[in-house]
């Protein structure tokens, strides 16, 4: 197996070659980008009160998205754990 596989290389055989590293972050922007685009969020009227978010990952931006669309005024504190 192991010849089999290096005849191949010697071959430049094309299903020995490596392809291009995949970065998620492009794939994750151009998802965001194109849901935002059609994103139409209907808003509760303002409760007066606000909201700090500690983080800034998935679960914080969730949150955030969703107390916003609640009627909160939400603030964050990205970095908050990292300088703990």
């Amino acid at each position: 197996m192991r010849e089999e596989i290096r005849r191949r290389k010697r071959n430049g055989d094309p299903c020995c070659k490596r392809s291009p590293p995949l970065h998620f972050s492009s794939i994750e922007n151009y998802i965001s980008d194109a849901y935002l685009d059609h994103l139409e969020p209907e808003m509760e009227p303002k409760k007066g009160q606000r909201v700090a978010i500690i983080g800034s990952g998935p679960a914080g931006i969730t949150i955030s998205v969703l107390l916003a669309r609640r009627g909160y005024d939400v603030t964050g504190a990205p970095l908050a754990l990292a300088a703990y």
